[in-house]
């Protein structure tokens, strides 16, 4: 390490533009964006120079984009007024003033660096979910990529990080694309390991470009290894979250039809991504591995078919742990309680302590929420019980370590919440600290105010960094 390195310092963090260039700056590093036509990405920290880093680059600029220097807090998902009528900044004028105040100079700040980018280009961006910055490079630097783009996005995303595809990986990614893109779909496909055939090319344009990510387009490349997958696919319409999902997972194919495909890849977005037909059929499959002996058909014909089975699954396994409780009860067994809950919730959202305030939770709510107990207690979820604006149960799952994500969020018997409150509600949960056990609450000096005990517990909420980026399903 230089010293150089060392000595270096940031100004405070925030966004800056300069010359066209976009600045990242934070607490212990910088990273600067350079713009269209020749989009490059320099990061520097106090523990490393100058380097090149894609992964952070995409972070900031997939964030950032669409900025405009008049957005509106609307353009965001969160207006103040939402379908339903209920305003969900009610009671706190002054804080949606400030958060918009903020949001509108932060993206005026932004705004020289993404206006400069064409509109049709920006525009096709926005159609991916993720890697937003190296489809940005291929299309900066090698033309005729926002054609292909336009005709099978799935190429054209792998394509713009073909190291990933191709092995071994070329030194110079960028030239190999531009070497590429003059040549047919068929033989970009083969040179970064798909089928080069019609039919793998056609599948590939079924993709919808919100479904794709790198290890997802690395599994989509056994389903081809299956005659009669590549069969079913080759006849529906398009491959959204479901289908693509329901196709690479192993566990899943034993069960899969062509109808339920196809009924998978019509199911309309409902604002939750969770709340579908594949998060159905995983509820499904893990509850026939808790119930041996339960019938399931050998493959499910339907999408119906599936709910109707799943539901039936939920009701015998609510039967088995009243079965098991009552056992537990006679034998005098303590109750189990889950892990401490990672935030602490708010007045209208209370973590859920036990397995058997879970189980009454799905009882009440008419839901299958008590076969989450064992990822619960793995540490895999946790449940939060919602009463207001909406009476709901919530979710959030855990990344190995690295934060918390919104999961679920269900009315009774599964009906989704508006996705402008769910919005609202995970951001009131993430902001809400970290919880605090009550034996350590009793632990605290007798002779402490209470608004010393307060001031203690906010300077504990400050260790936690949820990671995880509010953003709607």
């Amino acid at each position: 390490m230089s010293k150089k390195a060392c000595k270096f310092k940031t100004g405070n963090p925030g966004f800056g533009c300069k010359d066209g260039k976009l600045y990242r700056f934070e607490k212990k590093s910088v990273l600067v964006l350079a713009p269209w036509p020749e989009p490059q990405a320099w990061f520097k920290s106090h523990r490393k120079g100058w380097h090149s880093s894609r992964k952070r680059a995409d972070k900031v600029f997939s964030a950032a984009l669409y900025a405009k220097s008049d957005i509106d807090p609307g353009d965001l998902g969160l207006d103040k007024e939402n379908e339903t009528g209920l305003n969900v900044w009610e009671g706190n004028p002054v804080k949606y003033e400030k958060w918009r105040r903020a949001v509108q100079y932060v993206r005026h700040l932004q705004a020289p660096y993404f206006d400069a980018i064409p509109e049709d280009v920006r525009n096709e961006l926005l159609r991916y979910g993720s890697r937003k910055w190296h489809l940005f490079c291929l299309f900066a630097r090698c033309p005729g990529s926002l054609d292909l783009s336009r005709s099978n996005p799935a190429l054209c995303y792998a394509l713009a990080s073909n190291w990933v595809f191709h092995k071994p990986a070329v030194r110079l990614p960028l030239r190999a694309a531009r070497s590429l893109i003059v040549k047919n779909q068929k033989h970009i496909l083969d040179w970064l390991g798909f089928p080069g055939t019609e039919t793998a090319r056609r599948i590939m344009a079924k993709l919808e470009p919100k479904v794709l990510d790198v290890k997802l387009m690395l599994n989509f490349r056994r389903v081809f290894e299956n005659r009669e997958l590549v069969k079913w696919l080759s006849h529906l319409e398009g491959i959204n979250s479901n289908v693509a999902e329901m196709v690479t997972r192993r566990q899943y194919l034993p069960f899969l039809t062509s109808r339920l495909l196809r009924d998978a890849s019509r199911e309309k977005p409902n604002g939750q991504r969770f709340q579908s037909a594949v998060w159905m059929l995983d509820d499904t499959v893990r509850m026939l591995g808790r119930l041996p002996g339960a019938f399931c058909p050998p493959r499910f014909t339907s999408l119906r078919q599936l709910v109707g089975v799943h539901d039936e699954l939920a009701r015998l396994h609510e039967r088995q742990w009243q079965r098991d409780q009552a056992l537990r009860e006679r034998t005098g067994e303590s109750p189990s309680k889950f892990p401490d809950p990672p935030f602490a919730g708010t007045e209208a959202i209370q973590p859920i302590l036990t397995p058997d305030d879970l189980h009454a939770e799905g009882r009440k709510m008419g839901h299958c929420v008590g076969i989450y107990d064992e990822r619960v207690a793995r540490g895999r979820c946790f449940i939060y019980r919602v009463t207001a604006p909406v009476r709901a149960t919530m979710e959030i799952l855990s990344r190995d370590g690295r934060g918390w994500v919104p999961g679920q969020l269900s009315q009774a018997r599964n009906k989704p919440v508006p996705a402008k409150i769910a919005i609202q509600l995970f951001h009131e949960l993430f902001s809400s600290g970290k919880h605090v056990p009550e034996e350590e609450v009793e632990m605290m000096d007798a002779d402490w105010t209470p608004e010393q005990a307060e001031d203690d517990r906010q300077l504990r909420l400050f260790d936690l960094d949820p990671q995880g980026e509010l953003v709607p399903f």
